[in-house]
């Protein structure tokens, strides 16, 4: 055993000069030499190759580039290509590559003895797989394991192939909710019906202890019959325990379909009333045919998650029946005391609304609707109440100044056509159709409209002047420097007719105007800055969703 033990330290050590020798040659000639390819060629010693070029590099006085990219090598999660996937993995053949996700690989692969074919999931940075990476995927197998239901898929055999961990489970050969929504919304019942089943799913990984905390549509397989599973418990989790992956302030997920509470990564808060609001989100998504979330970034959406509430489905889809829209809404509820207290009580539910039955609605009071329409559509109420207090305050002066009607009906008119305006805009807003033109011109409506009323204005008008940096601060709210400087520039142009207009008026003075126009570009230039700085520090957060 002990000569075993020397033959195999002297046929590493002769690998490792081997490798030393290739890579002085190369050096010596001037030649390019690919440091990671070489550390990928010779990974059984990538260590001894990386101190090597850290202490050849330091003893040369060298920045050491060569080294950072030896580093960053050996710590940055490596992708097989299809080269380095091999044809054959313990007992099984691997036939193609059917999906791959933040963690892992899966490939469709058949048991040579068994002859079944099988879905093989891989870590996807192989034998490079660092000890989160192990870790996640020793806690997917081990959460698929414990659990038994059917529309989950069941797994089959858990294994390691030099050094590669894998577990196979059943494969399923239809497509993924996500595929088969294609954009279009799903029969409202039919989308009851499928959400119930999942419930049921959801439900039995609950009483086992397993929070799965990544359901979304592309986690939803559908076999030949039509008949729904569960896949992916990458992210899954025992109930009260301590993953030791999941620290706070760290966001795992998919961000559209989480939770504020998992967005904001609160470590104690994620249990099982996570899993729910995401059924409630996959009802969402079969009822509307698009996510309750959407926008450019991750960061975007995760913003959404935290501060606003979806459109309502029945905006979306006029066929959603009312009490379905409810059930849908609720399991979405921001405040986990407002949701459905599990997975088995959305399902019973459902239930109710397949079975024509009345359902027990909690009482909301007013206050609480209108927070909703706030944070639903703040664009819209924000709107709406500016052009409530300015009618208000517009009639208040006609009363007690007795001034002419035609004015002030003009002002009125105005007022009305922009409360509409924003209606329907809100409503385009709603479809996620071109959302970038819908918002940019909505701000453009504003200024037109704004500069209209302060044409017909009472003098003094310079007073009034202060809507316009209200706009520009107000754009700052989308947190999209374009939209900043549209703003500030559409602002600018407004100011410039409107001064040209009344040339007698105080605000036509020339040093007036530029400290005006100063000033908004200065607000626009502060808010565009922080934009800019918030995005920076979310970018780390925005690659990892990708």
């Amino acid at each position: 055993m002990g000569e075993r033990a020397d033959d195999q330290d002297d046929d590493r050590d002769s690998q490792i000069e081997g490798a030393i020798a290739e890579y002085l040659a190369a050096t010596e000639a001037h030649l390019e030499f690919d440091i990671q390819l070489w550390l990928r060629k010779n990974a059984a010693i990538a260590e001894e190759l990386t101190v090597f070029l850290q202490d050849h590099q330091r003893a040369l006085g060298i920045a050491g580039a060569g080294y950072q990219d030896a580093k960053r090598t050996l710590s940055a999660p490596r992708n097989w290509d299809s080269s380095q996937i091999p044809a054959r993995i313990g007992s099984y053949q691997i036939l193609e590559e059917i999906g791959r996700g933040g963690m892992g690989i899966v490939f469709r692969a058949k048991h040579l003895e068994l002859q079944r074919e099988v879905a093989l999931k891989l870590i996807r940075s192989g034998e490079f797989a660092n000890a989160e990476e192990t870790a996640r995927f020793k806690a997917e197998t081990e959460a698929c394991a414990r659990l038994q239901h059917p529309n989950i898929v069941p797994i089959y055999d858990v294994g390691e192939h030099h050094g590669l961990q894998f577990f196979t489970m059943a494969f399923i050969h239809g497509p993924t909710l996500l595929q088969r929504a294609s954009g279009k919304p799903l029969e409202p019942k039919e989308a009851a019906r499928l959400i119930q089943k999942l419930c049921s799913a959801v439900d039995r990984a609950h009483r086992v202890g397993i929070v799965h905390r990544d359901l979304k549509p592309a986690n939803i397989l559908f076999d030949g019959d039509g008949e729904p599973y569960i896949t992916d418990f990458g992210l899954a989790k025992l109930v009260g325990a301590d993953d030791g992956v999941t620290t706070t302030g760290q966001i795992l997920g998919t961000p559209a379909f989480m939770p504020p509470e998992q967005a904001l990564g609160r470590k104690g808060a994620v249990e099982a009333s996570v899993d729910v609001y995401a059924l409630g989100g996959l009802l969402y998504f079969a009822l509307t045919g698009q996510a309750p979330f959407s926008g450019p970034s991750p960061f975007d959406v995760l913003l959404q998650v935290i501060e606003r509430e979806p459109a309502l489905p029945r905006q979306l889809n006029r066929e959603v029946p009312k009490a379905l829209e409810r059930i849908c809404l609720r399991a979405m509820a921001k405040q986990v005391g407002n949701r459905y207290a599990s997975a088995a009580q959305l399902g019973d539910d459902l239930n109710r609304f397949l079975r024509d039955e009345s359902i027990v609605w909690h009482e909301v009071s007013l206050s609480q609707r209108l927070h909703a329409w706030w944070r639903r559509e703040p664009i819209l109420v924000a709107h709406l109440c500016g052009i409530g207090i300015t009618a208000l305050i517009v009639t208040i002066a006609f009363l007690i100044r007795g001034s002419e009607l035609t004015p002030f009906l003009k002002r009125i008119v105005l007022l009305g056509a922009w409360g509409c305006v924003s209606f329907v805009l809100q409503r385009m807003l709603s479809r996620l159709l071109r959302k970038d033109a819908v918002c940019l011109s909505w701000a453009a409506i504003d200024i037109v409209i704004y500069t209209s009323l302060l044409f017909v204005a009472d003098q003094p008008r310079g007073l009034l002047l202060i809507g316009y940096p209200m706009l520009v601060c107000a754009s700052g709210l989308f947190y999209r420097r374009s939209y900043v400087a549209f703003m500030t520039t559409g602002c600018t142009i407004g100011f410039l007719v409107l001064a040209w207009s009344f040339r007698s008026a105080e605000f036509s003075k020339i040093d007036f105007q530029a400290i005006f126009i100063s000033g908004l570009a200065v607000i626009g230039l502060i808010l565009s800055t922080m934009i800019r700085r918030i995005r920076a520090l979310c970018t780390y957060y925005d690659e990892k969703f990708e």
